[in-house]
């Protein structure tokens, strides 16, 4: 298989839904990644400080530089909700926060842990101590989170390469190939339900 890289996602994804987000915009708009705010990565920087005190990755800040995740939703995964991305991350990861994500499983958020993404069923983590993405189904708790890729861009591209694959063109996607990209330490339940979720579809 081959990754699509940051750009031919934009353009495939602008290209799919270009006609459907003119005409209804409040479902599509989203899957479509836009140019950010010119603050929004000072934001986003400046919530991980808060949040851990470090700065966010050279990755995370290159994709909060190319794309309003504000407004952004991959592959069923919204990244923004009921205010922007910087203050959703705070929100959701701040240790006073109401009906927290980790409560189920840990007395306190993880501190190397944040909250960047709500999918169904999947909650979407970001490790800021190295970087990888982690995932878990929601109803099973934080403590079942794996990893999912090594990097927040290589997850976004994966996710898009499988919501756009055309088995019936190239031939059925399998678990091992995505882990021939991704690492064979990746977690396979999650992508192979990916891939059997878009393939309905394409």
């Amino acid at each position: 298989m081959n990754l699509l890289t940051l750009e031919e996602v934009q353009t495939a994804l602008s290209e799919k839904y270009r006609e459907k987000a003119a005409k209804y915009p409040d479902h599509y708009a989203e899957m479509i990644p836009h140019t950010p705010t010119e603050t929004q990565a000072e934001e986003v920087q400046s919530a991980f400080k808060t949040l851990t005190g470090c700065d966010c990755s050279a990755d995370l800040a290159e994709m909060v530089n190319r794309w309003d995740f504000t407004h952004l939703d991959v592959a069923g995964y919204s990244f923004g909700f009921r205010g922007t991305f910087a203050e959703r991350l705070v929100e959701q990861n701040r240790i006073d926060a109401v009906n927290t994500w980790w409560e189920d499983a840990f007395e306190v958020r993880p501190a190397a842990q944040l909250f960047i993404a709500q999918g169904d069923p999947y909650v979407l983590l970001l490790d800021v101590q190295n970087d990888t993405v982690l995932a878990y189904i929601a109803d099973e708790g934080a403590q079942t989170a794996v990893k999912i890729a090594d990097k927040l861009s290589t997850c976004l591209r994966m996710l898009v390469t499988i919501q756009l694959y055309r088995p019936n063109d190239l031939g059925p996607l399998t678990v091992d190939e995505v882990k021939d990209v991704l690492g064979q330490d990746c977690d396979g339940q999650f992508w192979g339900e990916q891939i059997r979720h878009w393939a309905q579809f394409n």
